[in-house]
């Protein structure tokens, strides 16, 4: 290229720098004034919502019972108990403590016999609460979580994952302290039918696995390497990492009571198996109610 072609295309860039600004196609009419107009109605409707919140905390406490009842599906019996806050906090969408406790519902595609929550530092969106209804948890600081689901539940839950095992009409029962899963496999052109039994195992980030000790394929036992290698594809027969409220909800799963029919995981730390306890001193601890405490408002 020439001394000539360079001078000429450096000022044809310079040019080009300077002149389109000038050429930039200009706003329509109204634009900056429709900006303006939804910053103003945002700000507004916020200011409302800061009004109500103010002049009645309760009316946050029963917008988000309501949208309680309809994230957990439609619960039987629904209690509420929201511990004191101060109000600067409030108003920024957070509550110091909820406790929840429910017979029946659900979360995401699992049913539940019930269930029961103790969050602290509750993060929410209040704005869509005030104005849609809409539960948005942007993050919990601790959890604690109690849910039991019957047997009927459980196996719809693991029949998501039967896909994945080429096992035919899946079944999961329930006894003291484990399970047993059978199904009919097929091999070639002959079926058997599989059998096996094992307590429950659960992980720190949230599987909960299927311990098979024994393992029989029409009645014969299999050898312990191919029992392993059968596990594999079994587990985990529930994962809670795709539960929509495992990324924001701080919690690690710490037991995990089998009785006959129904099962129970939980977080909390009264719940922990102890060497000393029998079962019932376990299901007890899953039966106690949430306690109020002065201060604590109460939605049932």
């Amino acid at each position: 290229m020439s001394m000539k072609t360079k001078v000429a295309v450096t000022l044809f860039a310079l040019v080009s720098v300077c002149v389109n600004p000038l050429l930039a196609v200009p706003s329509l009419p109204g634009a900056n004034r429709d900006v303006e107009e939804n910053e103003r109605v945002a700000k507004n409707e916020k200011a409302e919502v800061l009004r109500l919140v103010m002049s009645d905390p309760t009316t946050v406490y029963k917008k988000f019972r309501q949208a309680c009842i309809r994230d957990f599906q439609q619960p039987e019996k629904l209690r509420v108990e929201i511990h004191p806050t101060p109000m600067s906090k409030l108003i920024g969408g957070f509550f110091s403590q909820v406790n929840i406790k429910a017979i029946g519902g659900g979360v995401d595609y699992a049913k539940l016999e019930k269930f029961r929550l103790r969050c602290k530092g509750v993060h929410f969106d209040l704005e869509k609460l005030m104005n849609d209804g809409l539960l948005v948890v942007r993050r919990v600081d601790k959890m604690d979580l109690a849910l039991t689901v019957n047997e009927e539940a459980f196996n719809k839950v693991f029949a998501t994952h039967a896909h994945r095992m080429r096992v035919q009409n899946p079944r999961i029962r329930m006894y003291d302290n484990e399970l047993s899963f059978s199904g009919s496999i097929k091999a070639f052109i002959f079926k058997s039918r599989i059998s096996a039994r094992g307590p429950i195992e659960l992980t720190k980030d949230g599987r909960v696995n299927f311990n098979l000790r024994r393992l029989k394929v029409s009645g014969i036992n299999l050898p312990r390497f191919m029992v392993k290698q059968i596990a594999r594809t079994v587990n985990p027969i529930t994962d809670f990492k795709d539960f929509k409220f495992w990324d924001c909800w701080n919690m690690n799963l710490k037991a995990c009571i089998v009785r006959p029919g129904s099962l129970t995981l939980s977080s909390f730390e009264e719940d922990v198996p102890q060497a000393d306890k029998s079962m019932m001193a376990k299901s007890a601890a899953i039966e106690k109610p949430c306690l109020s405490k002065a201060g604590v408002f109460v939605l049932e």
